[in-house]
């Protein structure tokens, strides 16, 4: 309704446009280097999916007037990428990242090597009505998440030493996920994704809330009682 777009892209434009949110966590380098390689791997192997791949990366630096503070820029150029990447390293407000995320072909969601790491963007790619595509550590929340809600897209690992060997699975779910991209999402997925919404955590917390009043009031009137 505010008609906020994506700052450097156009969704219409025939192209696939891979989005990531977020900040590149200090334990999360070696899931971005693996995605670029997995690229690579796409190129070989799917040249048609790679000539229309666009990859944007929003708020990487995770600071406000992070305007030179580039993380992923220094990857592509390595790599011969940088024709087809796009990095804005300072934070967006968050209308924006909503309307990057529900315009996105596909929403791209990277934890950390650290088994305890939940990514919050999680939530609003999955509200966002996009595909999303994750890779994170087998035993981080986002896979429980994923599984709750019957997403397959994701690709995961023990430890860092074993992400040399994801670069085609990677390639692989990517190239699922775009091509799936067209496909309505299933009405039974809506309603297994609204127990996450707002206003169901709301109300999970206002119970919690009427519980321990309901509790502290009974041993009040207990207390007052007995003075008697």
């Amino acid at each position: 309704r505010m008609q906020i777009r994506p700052p450097d892209f156009e969704p219409s434009d025939g192209n696939f446009h891979v989005c990531f949110t977020g900040a590149i966590q200090p334990l999360g380098h070696e899931i971005l280097n693996i995605f670029f390689e997995a690229v690579q791997v796409l190129r070989q192997q799917r040249p048609d999916i790679f000539r229309k791949l666009k990859i944007h990366f929003y708020g990487t630096s995770n600071l406000s007037l992070g305007f030179h503070n580039h993380r992923v820029r220094p990857v592509v150029q390595r790599l011969g990428l940088s024709e087809m990447v796009t990095e804005v390293p300072e934070r967006l407000s968050y209308l924006q990242s909503l309307a990057i995320q529900s315009t996105a072909t596909v929403n791209l969601i990277m934890g950390s090597s650290a088994r305890y790491y939940h990514a919050s963007k999680l939530y609003s790619s999955l509200f966002s009505g996009r595909p999303l595509l994750a890779i994170c550590h087998e035993e981080a929340s986002i896979v429980k998440v994923l599984r709750q809600l019957n997403i397959s897209h994701y690709v995961t690992f023990k430890a860092v030493k074993d992400l040399e060997s994801k670069a085609v699975k990677i390639c692989e779910e990517l190239c699922r996920v775009l091509e799936a991209s067209v496909l309505p999402r299933p009405q039974e997925f809506s309603e297994r994704l609204e127990s996450y919404s707002a206003f169901s955590i709301t109300r999970s917390f206002a119970g919690l809330f009427d519980d321990v009043y309901t509790r502290h009031n009974g041993h009040t009137l207990l207390a007052e009682s007995t003075l008697d």
